[in-house]
This record gives C-alpha cells, sequence and structure tokens, in this order.
C-alpha cells in the first residue's frame, strides 16, 4: 500500500497516536482456521493484542447423522462413572441428545465430569454441570494422565467425541 505522509501540527502528536504500534502482537498476520462459530472470541482476543486476523475456517462441524450408539450409552447413563468432552461441540452434540430422549441433568447425578479446556468446560456449565477434572495442559494425553489414577475397575468412561477426530482420544 502507498505510505502516507503526515505533515503539520499533527505530527506533534505523534507519540500519543502510536497506540496501536506498541501492542503485543503489531505487525503479526494470524490466520485462524478453526470454525467459525468456535473462532470469535479467539479472534477477537488477538485483534485486541494488535494482530492482523483473517478467519478462514478449514473444518466445518456438523452432528452425526448417526447418533444411535450415543443414544444407547444415554439410555443406560446410570452405569457411566465419568463423561470425558474434548471439545464444546461434544458437550453441544450429548446434552442435544440428551434433551431429544427427554432426559435432563437429573439423570446425570452419579456422573463425574472431565473436560479438555477451559471452552469446553464453559461449554457444560451452560448445561448447568461443572467439571470434576480438567487437565492443566490441554491434550489428550494430560487428560489421560490425571484420570487414569481416579478410575477403578468397575468405573465406566463415556468420551462423546468426532467420527474423525484426533485417533490420541481413542
Amino acid at each position: 500500500p502507498p505510505a502516507i505522509i503526515v505533515v503539520g501540527e499533527v505530527c506533534a502528536l505523534s507519540d500519543k497516536l502510536q497506540w496501536r504500534e506498541i501492542m503485543p502482537l503489531f505487525g503479526k498476520k494470524i490466520l485462524v482456521p478453526r470454525p467459525r462459530e468456535r473462532s470469535s472470541s479467539l479472534t477477537e482476543k488477538l485483534r485486541r493484542l494488535g494482530a492482523e486476523v483473517l478467519e478462514l475456517p478449514a473444518i466445518e462441524l456438523e452432528p452425526r447423522e448417526d447418533n444411535s450408539f450415543l443414544r444407547e450409552q444415554i439410555a443406560d447413563i446410570g452405569s457411566v462413572s465419568w463423561i470425558v468432552f474434548t471439545s464444546p461441540m461434544g458437550v453441544e452434540v450429548f446434552f442435544r441428545e440428551m434433551r431429544s430422549m427427554k432426559k435432563d441433568a437429573r439423570s446425570l447425578s452419579g456422573c463425574r465430569f472431565a473436560v479438555l479446556g477451559a471452552g469446553t468446560g464453559r461449554e457444560l456449565e451452560k448445561h448447568g454441570c461443572l467439571s470434576d477434572l480438567m487437565p492443566k495442559v490441554y491434550d489428550n494425553e494430560a487428560l489421560a494422565r490425571e484420570l487414569l489414577p481416579l478410575l477403578g475397575a468397575e468405573d465406566k468412561v463415556l468420551i462423546p467425541r468426532a467420527a474423525i477426530g484426533n485417533p490420541e482420544a481413542d
């Protein structure tokens, strides 16, 4: 782009007008490939730090057409000790299926919840449930490392997740 040349008395204000240039991410161009419905918060934070942000969703999240396995697990939710959510979408789909089956949070009274990340925890809270475990490092390995010592031999764990998600989550 062409350079803008400023002349006159306004030049004396250059120190006060450089507020954007001193922001930590000024001059950085950042691509956010997250799905559009999940990127606005991150995008806004990056912009507040001075970054130029381009949202370019690289994946699209859609609920499975056939959720029969999840529906079977929800029908027998009383036998589940832990429900592990690895994404906000997993929480959303799980509770959508619960509602479609005319079940509410009372049927989850015997369950404990583990979440992978603060965003997933916030989504769980929207449904009236708090997480019992969120690893300090937001990855599947850390989650497994912190959850395993809490499990007994009889505990059943349900992990509602994407059909083609990270294979390490299995």
